[in-house]
């Protein structure tokens, strides 16, 4: 009898090991459900049902209250289960007020104890080295064989009070504590999601599971989903769709072929007539389209035997695209660019500045720093480079030390470096006895360094002569204690071909947090390793970025340097020319995170690598979701049916459940307006401008935090609530401002700089990026220090806000927000933006570079602005670089 699909679901979120697709096959006369592997990668989990099968029947005691669901492997791999019709103990659940179903919940776990075999928790190697920590339940009751998968959607509730388990794919070989796997099971449930957050933490109380506990089994769950799965998903995210199971039917024999599945599906051409019309001359076109791409594939691979050939093709391709305008432009800016380079050589390459550094009498020598390099099997024209490098220095006082690591069949680094320190009493050279690795042969050199200040430099890289001279100066001006500066990618061996410049901000933590920008050079006082500590063999590979979050976390004056003083080598085994050659750096980097924060801010963190850039990472810090945000939204001039439609899809996209909206409006809301959203905070308001408008809104709420958003925009992400709070919550940050882009998909608002645009007042960073553009060494991609964020989409600590006054209400339409953020930024605060709270909407026409709204307050905006913050913009903003032009947005050399 033919078989038909009546519900499918892919896991293909998950690592490709762990990928399954889940079916609901019917033949007519029975149902039953199947697994089946997506890729060859996951054939093996699919097997392991089986295997989980036997241990968890092995682990039952007789006479309890749990069966667990049978399994039958097939020929081609799957794994078939029976069909069950009871009701899930989710469904049970599902609208028990809180007594009920606290006894419910009980229930479940006296029968688990009873049926199955039983411990005192004790937390041995392997659940340590699966989970990362140890919460405080050791001699808590925990089941030997541990399904730790049991959510209540997997338990059928039987007639006679029987329960069936199925989904037994993650079956752990050590025992887990049961009020963990409780915990899971209500994060995923729908019914206790709904409770308000006093009768969730009241229930979580009374099943022994406290806020402490809370936290950790928090930290396990992490952990547990990041051995899943590559990227971190979150469990009250979890959408249930009602009804899934009566999904459209599709014919398992023909699953994958679409033209002939609609063409033998007599339900679904009744219900879509003109449906495989579409699709067959939809293939018809695409026939034609894969013969044009054949046709081009050739000419490209002929183009790119022929550079000139090749972009003349990008050139006419771009053309065609974007028009003439567009591309005299991209030309325009790349010659700005190219000239913009070599002015930047040239000011590098000069000799008449080298000499009258080396001639200054201002300067005192007094300070010496120990130049420290370990070695490894060093190539010897890259040797030889790099002491030349530190030889030519215009600062004079400094000394060389090599830690030599290298293996006995490169005897030359030793004879090379031997011969030099003989010809220099400046270099300092040992042997190690063993190569420890860089971190260990790194901590050899530091041991063997006199200097007062500590300067890291790798073996195959250049110091411009005036590295230790600009440092110097640092440090008699501003008596800092750790200084870095900027650098460029240079492709071996001509140093004068640059791959990248690398221009930084001045010292930013959340930066920082997501990407050890810092990098080269970096100097530091020696002393700051006694609170400090040095490297850690633990993390090779990112050593410098673990030393570096420690260094300027115990430092009392961080300086960053605007100049290039570092020629960072690409080569093919450099992590500079291909990270793949070094993947370790990877996990390396996010344990530096993790311990950093664990050891410094006695904050459990969860860290992934963004998917752009694996060596930049997303910090998810822990949430405190007692916190109450109101949600502020300003329909003043705005067409409220519009604006109404895009309002119910924010409410879609709010996840989070302590948010209040308040809606202001110019005139009282219509009964549709209050029946369609009955609880809407209306405000009717009579201020004209907007600054005066947010100011009585905020004023009229009592969350804990304020989150502004423009009526134009939409949100992309459900956790955007989540997302911006996790930063407004933790000390010392202002403002967080979100990522906006227009209907285009052209970037509307990533952070704000000062002094950019034609104003010169204030401007948007990477204005008008094409979404897919990750910006500047990855900024848009990851949350970051700026000098200030738009009230687009902005979230505020209430009680920062109230301390500085609120908005200044002497503005009108523009500028209010960034001159509350650059006061926040006066009290101490940092401002920040996220790429993780996500927008969509608006004109981009309707905007520019400039910031700020063209209204008729404009001028006395903008006048006010820029008395008020003379002193700012007289300096470089110190989230952006004095290198870079403040005439576009895309932060090209200036």
């Amino acid at each position: 009898m033919r078989q038909t699909v009546i519900f499918s679901k892919a896991s293909v979120e998950r690592k490709p090991e762990y990928r399954q697709q889940t079916l609901i096959l019917t033949d007519g006369e029975r149902r039953w459900v199947r697994k089946l592997a997506v890729g060859r990668a996951a054939a093996d989990h699919i097997k392991r049902y089986k295997t989980n099968l036997d241990k968890l029947t092995n682990s039952l005691k007789p006479g309890g209250r749990v069966d667990m669901i049978p399994c039958r492997e097939n020929a081609d791999g799957s794994v078939d289960f029976p069909f069950l019709t009871d009701p899930t103990l989710a469904e049970r659940l599902a609208g028990m007020a809180p007594e009920d179903y606290f006894a419910a919940v009980r229930a479940f776990e006296d029968a688990l104890t009873e049926a199955f075999e039983t411990c005192p928790f004790e937390a041995g190697e392997d659940f340590r080295r699966f989970y990362g920590i140890v919460p405080e339940v050791e001699g808590s009751t925990a089941l030997v064989t541990a399904n730790a998968d049991l959510n209540f959607d997997n338990v059928f509730c039987g007639p006679d009070g029987r329960y069936t388990i199925i989904d037994y794919e993650w079956v752990q070989a050590f025992p887990l504590p049961l009020s963990f796997l409780t915990y899971r099971s209500l994060m995923l449930d729908p019914a206790f999601n709904a409770f308000s957050e006093a009768e969730k933490r009241a229930l979580l109380e009374r099943l022994g599971i406290g806020e402490a506990l809370e936290a950790q089994y928090h930290q396990m769950e992490l952990a547990f989903l990041e051995y899943i799965s590559p990227d971190i998903y979150k469990l009250d995210y979890f959408a249930r769709i009602p009804g899934a199971r009566q999904n459209v039917v599709f014919s398992i024999d023909d699953f994958g072929q679409l033209p002939k599945l609609i063409r033998d599906n007599d339900q679904l051409l009744s219900e879509n007539k003109n449906l495989y019309a579409t699709l067959q001359t939809a293939y018809e076109a695409l026939e034609e389209e894969r013969e044009r791409i054949r046709i081009k594939q050739v000419l490209r691979g002929l183009a790119r035997k022929n550079r000139l050939l090749w972009k003349t093709w990008g050139l006419l391709a771009y053309l065609r695209h974007c028009g003439f305008a567009a591309l005299a432009h991209k030309i325009r800016s790349a010659l700005n660019t190219r000239a913009a380079r070599k002015r930047l050589m040239k000011a590098l390459d000069d000799p008449a500045a080298a000499a009258r550094q080396r001639q200054d009498k201002s300067l005192p020598r007094t300070v010496k720093f120990s130049v420290v390099v370990p070695l490894y099997n060093t190539p010897e024209s890259f040797l030889r480079e790099m002491v030349q490098s530190v030889q030519d220095q215009t600062y004079a006082n400094w000394e060389l030390c090599l830690a030599d690591g290298s293996d006995p069949s490169h005897g030359e680094v030793g004879r090379i470096c031997t011969a030099l320190a003989d010809g220099d009493d400046r270099i300092v050279y040992k042997k190690l006895e063993r190569n420890g690795g860089i971190s260990e042969n790194t901590n050899a050199a530091i041991a063997m360094a006199a200097g007062d200040y500590i300067a890291l430099f790798d073996h195959d890289d250049l110091l411009h002569p005036s590295a230790l001279y600009e440092n110097a100066k640092a440090i008699y001006a501003e008596g800092a204690d750790f200084l870095y500066s900027d650098e460029v990618v240079f492709a071996s061996p001509d140093r004068h071909k640059l791959i990248a410049t690398h221009f930084k901000p001045d010292f930013s933590p959340e930066s920082l947090y997501s990407n050890n920008y810092i990098c080269h050079l970096s100097v530091f006082r020696r002393s700051l390793l006694e609170r400090s500590g040095i490297f850690r063999k633990d993390y090779d590979g990112s050593q410098d970025y673990d030393i570096i979050l420690r260094l300027t976390d115990c430092a009392q004056k961080v300086v960053h340097i605007p100049k290039v003083l570092y020629f960072w080598r690409s080569h093919p085994t450099s992590v500079a020319s291909d990270i793949d050659t070094k993947t370790y750096a990877i996990d390396a980097g996010k344990n530096a995170i993790r311990n950093f924060f664990s050891a410094r801010r006695k904050t459990e963190v969860f860290v992934e690598s963004v998917p752009e850039y694996p060596t930049m990472y997303h910090v998810w810090y822990p949430v405190d979701r007692n916190w109450t945000v109101d949600i502020i939204l300003d329909w003043v001039g705005q067409d409220r049916g519009a604006a109404a439609d895009r309002f119910e899809a924010l409410r879609a996209h709010t996840l989070y459940g302590n948010a209040a909206f308040t809606v202001v409006l110019d005139a009282d809301p219509t009964d549709e307006e209050r029946r369609r959203f009955p609880q809407v905070n209306w405000l009717r308001c009579a201020q004209e401008n907007r600054a005066a408008r947010l100011n009585e809104a905020i004023r009229a709420t009592r969350g804990d935090c304020v989150a502004l958003l423009d009526a134009e925009l939409a949100a992309e992400r459900d956790d955007w609530v989540e997302q911006m709070l996790m930063l407004a919550m933790r000390e010392r940050i202002g403002a967080v401002g979100g990522k906006a882009y227009f209907a285009d998909r052209t970037l509307r608002h990533a952070g704000l700089i000062l002094g950019l645009g034609g104003k010169r007042l204030i401007g948007r960073s990477h204005f008008g990026t094409e979404i897919e553009n990750n910006g500047y060494f990855g900024q848009l991609a990851v949350v970051g220090n700026v000098s200030a964020v738009s009230a687009e989409c902005m979230m505020v600590r209430r009680a920062q806000f109230e301390a500085l006054g609120g908005f200044d209400a002497e503005y009108g339409d523009a500028l209010f927000d960034a001159d509350l953020c650059l006061r926040l930024s006066e009290s101490g605060c940092r401002n920040v933006y996220t790429p993780f709270a996500l927008f969509v909407g608006g004109a981009s026409n309707a905007f520019a570079l400039d910031y700020g709204v063209e209204s008729k307050s404009y001028p006395q905006d903008a006048a006010r602005f820029k008395q008020r913050w003379a002193q700012a913009l007289g300096a470089p903003d110190p989230c952006y670089n004095p290198n870079l032009t403040l005439d576009f947005s895309d932060y090209r050399v200036g």
